[in-house]
Order: structure tokens, then C-alpha cells, then sequence
């Protein structure tokens, strides 16, 4: 029996003007190679430029197969202006309901491993996979990846 390994690739993301190059880079480069890529975004769309649309109340929005709207969340990124300090965005709440989605939509019958990539990774999913096999790790078992990211915000507790 070959044992499947498909990676299914969750990826967060503001969907704004500004940052779909980086939609379009992630889906022409490593994206691809994802066995099921799906960028996860909030319910209110746009940026202060061409205005915000809010698609709980208007779902007219012409939206790619792989862009998945999360609309139960509570704190969407544009509740906080870019101008001022604190933590008002809420990329947790974001992450978990991604996940429940996920869950509740068939990911399962999709994939035996899950991972959430930041739109700013570089993610190479063949090396993933390679590293599962050499290390017969079991998608039945909980495993976390990753590193302790303490570089970015001065006098703050780690991010794991």
C-alpha cells in the first residue's frame, strides 16, 4: 500500500489591492505545488483606497475558487487604523476559525497534513512531505514545525 501524503496549504490573507501580488506570486510559485492551497480572508474586503466592502451584507464580491471568506469572525483586520499601536487585529481568531472551516468543509477526505503558511513564507511542499516520509512521522499524530520567532517587536513575548 503507497502511503499518500497530501499537504493541504491554509494561508491567511488581507484581501486588498496592495497585496495581491503576493496572492498571485504564492499561486504561480509553491501554491502549485500544494495537493489544496486555500487563502483564508475576512469578511470585509478592500483598503482605505478604493473603500471597504463588507460581505456579510453584500456577497456580490467575484472571488477566486481558492479564496475562502471566513465571515463569523468577530474582529476583522480594519477595525484597527494602521495609524495606532496595540493589538486590535485578532490573527488568532482568524487561524482558529480558518482551521473549523476547514474541518467543516471536507478538509479531511482532502489531505493527511494540514499546515498554515504566512503570505510572506516561502513554503516548499515537496520538502515537507519528503522530511514526513524519511521521518515516518504519522499525520495521525500531532506534530508542530516551526521556530520561536522573537525578532520582531522589541520587549514582547516570543511568538511559537
Amino acid at each position: 500500500v503507497q502511503r499518500k501524503d497530501r499537504l493541504y496549504c491554509m494561508v491567511p490573507f488581507i484581501w486588498t489591492p496592495k497585496l495581491l501580488p503576493s496572492y498571485h506570486a504564492i499561486r504561480n510559485t509553491w501554491g502549485k505545488r500544494c495537493d489544496t492551497l486555500k487563502f483564508m480572508i475576512d469578511p470585509i474586503i478592500g483598503d482605505e483606497h478604493v473603500g471597504f466592502k463588507d460581505l456579510r451584507s453584500n456577497s456580490t464580491a467575484d472571488l477566486p475558487e481558492d479564496v475562502v471568506v471566513i465571515y463569523d469572525i468577530q474582529r476583522p483586520w480594519n477595525a484597527c487604523p494602521m495609524s495606532e499601536e496595540g493589538n486590535c487585529r485578532n490573527i488568532w481568531e482568524k487561524v482558529w476559525r480558518s482551521w473549523v472551516w476547514v474541518d467543516s468543509h471536507g478538509g479531511r477526505d482532502l489531505a493527511e497534513w494540514f499546515v498554515k503558511v504566512d503570505a510572506d513564507t516561502y513554503l516548499f511542499p515537496e520538502n515537507f512531505k519528503r522530511y514526513v516520509r524519511a521521518k515516518q512521522l504519522s499525520p495521525d499524530e500531532h506534530h508542530y514545525f516551526g521556530h520561536r520567532l522573537d525578532h520582531r517587536i522589541d520587549n514582547a513575548a516570543p511568538i511559537i
